[in-house]
């Protein structure tokens, strides 16, 4: 016995396919972000960050990480900074400049901090 989808049956099933249709975007692996500016006024750190990456069009972050010079990195929430999100359409590029205060980061001593770009919302990043 043959069975053969009726035009009717074939539409619905494309119909309700279709409905199932979500737009992917590869957003990494993401380069290691470079320092384009950074300077100490007062008691802020000013720094303006830029990338290379080829993976446009997705909304990122930076993470800037500080510690006593003297001290580890240790991943901690309170010692990390988080740009605003922003996606770029072209390469290079460079983010909105960050001002942090570092008034209670280290007083009288020296500090030192590493960064990554992020994809935001998420945990794919960058190496540090």
């Amino acid at each position: 016995m043959r069975t053969s989808l009726t035009p009717r049956l074939y539409l619905m099933l494309v119909l309700l396919f279709s409905s199932f249709y979500q737009e992917v975007r590869a957003c990494s692996p993401l380069n290691t972000p470079y320092i384009a500016t950074q300077t100490i006024v007062g008691t802020s750190f000013i720094i303006s960050v830029g990338n290379t990456s080829s993976w446009l069009n997705c909304p990122n972050v930076i993470d800037l990480e500080f510690a006593c010079f003297n001290s580890n990195f240790s991943g901690a929430v309170a010692n990390t900074y988080t740009s605003s999100p922003q996606t770029f359409v072209s390469t290079p590029y460079t983010y909105a400049t960050q001002t942090i205060s570092i008034a209670n980061l280290c007083p009288g001593t020296v500090y030192k901090f590493r960064m990554r770009e992020r994809n935001n919302g998420s945990s794919t990043s960058s190496g540090w």
